[in-house]
C-alpha cells in the first residue's frame, strides 16, 4: 500500500491553486477546518463517507445534504472529488497541508518551544521576536513544558531543531570529552 501523505499533499496543492485562482484562500481554509471538526464530532458520518462499499453517488448526496449552506462551493467540489476518486480518507491530511500552504502564502511559520518550566510573558515575547528576526516570518509558536531538558529551550521550526537546552549542552560536552584524546 502506498503512503497516503504524498497523495494528500498533491490534492491539497491542487485545491490551494484552485482557491488562489478564485481568490478564496481563507474561506476554503475555514471550510476545511469546519468539515474536519464536523467529521471528528460525527465519526459515523466519516466512516460512511470513507466506506468503499457505499457508492460514490450516495456519498456525494449525503455530503451535499450535510454540507450545503455550511461550506462554499470550492470546498464542496473538493469533497466531491475525494469521494469520486475514493480518497475521502485523505481529507484530514489534505486539510492540514492546505493550512500549511496558506500559512506559507501569508508569510507565517509554525514553531514549537520546549522548556523545562513555563515561559514568562517577557521570555515568550523575546523568543518570538528572535525567531521572527531569524526566519523573517510571522511565527506561530506553541509551547510545551518538559522538565527533562533541565533548563533552556529546544525550538523546532519546520524541520530545523535549535537545541539550547541544558540537557543538550551536557550531551554535547560528553561527546567532546569522549572524543578527546587521553593524555598519558
Amino acid at each position: 500500500m502506498t503512503d497516503p501523505v504524498p497523495v494528500a499533499r498533491k490534492y491539497a496543492l491542487a485545491l490551494f491553486r484552485a482557491a488562489l485562482r478564485r481568490e478564496v484562500l481563507d474561506p476554503v481554509g475555514a471550510d476545511l477546518d469546519s468539515i474536519v471538526r464536523m467529521l471528528r464530532g460525527e465519526p459515523q458520518l466519516a466512516k460512511v463517507l470513507a466506506a468503499p462499499d457505499v457508492p460514490a453517488a450516495e456519498k456525494r448526496k449525503l455530503a451535499a445534504g450535510v454540507l450545503a449552506g455550511r461550506v462554499g462551493p470550492v470546498a464542496l467540489e473538493f469533497v466531491d472529488l475525494l469521494l469520486d476518486k475514493r480518497r475521502f480518507g485523505l481529507l484530514e491530511a489534505a486539510a492540514a497541508r492546505y493550512r500549511e500552504l496558506l500559512e506559507e502564502e501569508r508569510g507565517m511559520v509554525r514553531a514549537r518551544a520546549v522548556t523545562a518550566v513555563g515561559l514568562t510573558d517577557a521570555e515568550r515575547a523575546g523568543l518570538l521576536d528572535k525567531l521572527q528576526r531569524v526566519t523573517g516570518k510571522t511565527v506561530l509558536m506553541s509551547e510545551t513544558v518538559d522538565p527533562e531538558i533541565l533548563g533552556g529551550v529546544v525550538v523546532t521550526v519546520g524541520v530545523q531543531i535549535i537545541d539550547g537546552s541544558v540537557r543538550g549542552a551536557l550531551r554535547e560536552l560528553r561527546e567532546r570529552l569522549l572524543a578527546a584524546p587521553l593524555a598519558r
